[in-house]
């Protein structure tokens, strides 16, 4: 699709990165167009990179507050061994430990 480097640049402003720049000559100005293709690939693939990362932030977000929610839960209930024996909330140190420990090998 031919367009002008004008026009281009507001659809590309716009979100439309899928035009390309082509300028029938072989001067500056024709320099400049094939400059703006590869400066629209680049920016192109910047927010791509952005999207992805903000994506996989979403995702690891969910799984910090699915731990933490977690932790919270168990660090409310008493924690009962095999011989019936609990460990009371005052030993709070050796409770956390435990209950990290046991979350790391479920």
């Amino acid at each position: 699709m031919q367009l002008k480097l004008n026009k281009s640049t507001k659809e590309i402003s716009d979100g439309n990165f899928d035009i390309d720049v082509f300028i029938g000559s072989n001067d500056e100005i024709s320099e400049l167009g094939e400059s703006f293709n590869i400066m629209k690939y680049k920016i192109k693939d910047q927010i791509e990179a952005i999207e992805k990362d903000r994506d996989d932030l979403i995702k690891l977000e969910g799984h910090r507050k699915v731990f933490f929610d977690n932790v919270i839960h168990e660090m409310k209930t008493p924690l009962t061994f095999a011989g019936g024996e609990k460990i009371e909330k005052n030993n709070f140190v050796l409770q956390i430990r435990i209950r990290l420990m046991l979350l790391h090998y479920k």
